[in-house]
């Protein structure tokens, strides 16, 4: 067993909404709904004091058995060489990717527990694989500089995409 390169240092749950939506008279059992939308913003601080924010919620609004939304916020850190190590040279991205896959699963698991008393059951949400793409990465520094200041590689050994540069991987100055 290796220790991990990343480290959550602080994670809060400030919106948990679960809510059971009462049966009709005319239904014996409803359908539980686990259509989702996730959102997922990584945001690389200057510092090394990072932030990720997870949303969760019922992706329809009609004919389901819960509404519910979770928001997940959380302050991690990287070790760089185990970082590099893991990573190669996807990090920083798949670093953010990692700890949207932490918190999604601390989040699939809250709802869980917290739906277990309810009258449908519990509500389970199914895996799901997170990827770069479903993650918005931005940095408080143009990642050209922020990437070789804070993680000590050269900006240009990391294989970042066009994509995660422009419209994910920014600095969150641009309009859109």
């Amino acid at each position: 067993m290796k220790p991990s390169p990343l480290q959550l240092n602080y994670v809060a749950y400030p919106k948990i909404l679960v809510q059971a939506i009462p049966l009709t008279d005319d239904d014996t059992e409803q359908e539980v709904d686990v259509s989702v939308a996730l959102d997922v913003d990584v945001r690389y601080e200057d510092n090394g004091d990072h932030t990720a924010i997870l949303s969760l919620k019922n992706s329809k609004e009609v004919g389901v058995a819960f509404d519910f939304e979770i928001q997940v916020f959380a302050k991690f850190s990287i070790d760089n060489d185990l970082a590099l190590a893991a990573y190669k040279e996807r990090f920083p991205v798949l670093a953010a990717v990692d700890v949207a896959r932490i918190l999604f699963s601390g989040a699939r698991e809250l709802l869980a527990t917290v739906s277990a008393r309810s009258p449908h059951g519990v509500l389970s949400i199914p895996s799901m694989i997170l990827q770069p793409s479903d993650v918005n990465i931005t940095f408080e520094s143009p990642p050209e500089a922020l990437v070789p200041a804070l993680f000590g590689v050269p900006f240009e050994s990391l294989r970042l995409t066009k994509r995660e540069l422009t419209s994910g991987a920014s600095n969150g100055d641009e309009e859109e």
